[in-house]
């Protein structure tokens, strides 16, 4: 069972035994994650001194995603795509979270220190094995994590004709509930990317190019799991809960 990150797919980290030195190292795969996360943030702070106006906005979030479709197509592009795709996701979420800022100062850097504490504490547990990756967990991650995915899948075409999905963006209890929730999901797909990048090192001999692949994946976990602390956030800011009820 895969985890619900789609990047992590067995077929997608073939075994090659002619790798042998120059197979798939977990020491490599943090390497390439740090650089990937490096490259996002500084985009990111540029983009927040420098805001991306709306007519550039609309065609960097298409790169962004037809990036994403060829290195999940092309695995051995990744090398070069990833670094690629973090300065073009860098750049959106700092026009994103100065748009935040602007609304609820304070906010970008509470979801900041939120997403490294999470990141922290799951790479813990998961190490301490407080919480195993086991098959009903990853069944169960995989199955409300799609389910989630099709949500915001609706939401988004739905978008077009001024639809909304209801309790979605509210800053109700139930629409807190939601991204809280939502949020927790994501936390616990790093587990489900942690266990799945372990257990390819350890039992198979993966081309090398294959961590810039892993690194891709894991940023992608992590972007997510920033975007729902920071919408968690502004609907407890809307409710007046947080940053003087703005």
């Amino acid at each position: 069972m895969n985890p619900g990150n789609p990047v992590f797919r067995e077929s997608s980290f073939p075994s090659d035994p002619g790798a042998s030195k120059r197979a798939m190292t977990l020491e490599g795969t943090l390497a390439k994650t740090t650089i990937s996360v490096v490259l996002t943030l500084i985009a990111a702070y540029v983009s927040w001194l420098r805001a991306i106006p709306a007519t550039i906005f609309m065609p960097l979030g298409i790169v962004t995603l037809l990036l994403l479709i060829l290195i999940v197509w092309k695995q051995h592009l990744a090398p070069f795509l990833t670094p690629v795709y973090a300065l073009c996701k860098g750049a959106i979420l700092g026009s994103i979270s100065l748009a935040a800022e602007t609304q609820f100062p304070g906010i970008v850097w509470h979801a900041a220190i939120l997403t490294v504490a999470v990141l922290f504490v799951m790479l813990v547990a998961w190490r301490m094995q407080w919480i195993r990756a086991t098959h009903r967990f990853r069944v169960t991650v995989l199955s409300i994590t799609g389910a989630i995915f099709i949500v915001y899948l609706i939401n988004f075409v739905l978008s077009f004709f001024g639809i909304r999905v209801p309790f979605l963006h509210d800053a109700t209890p139930i629409g807190i509930g939601i991204s809280l929730f939502t949020a927790t999901m994501a936390a616990l797909n790093l587990v489900l990317d942690f266990d799945f990048i372990e257990r390819t090192v350890r039992t198979k001999k993966s081309p090398k190019y294959l961590e810039w692949y892993a690194a891709f994946g894991f940023l992608i976990t992590l972007i997510w799991l920033y975007v729902e602390i920071l919408r968690l956030l502004q609907k407890f800011g809307r409710r007046g809960a947080l940053y003087g009820g703005r």
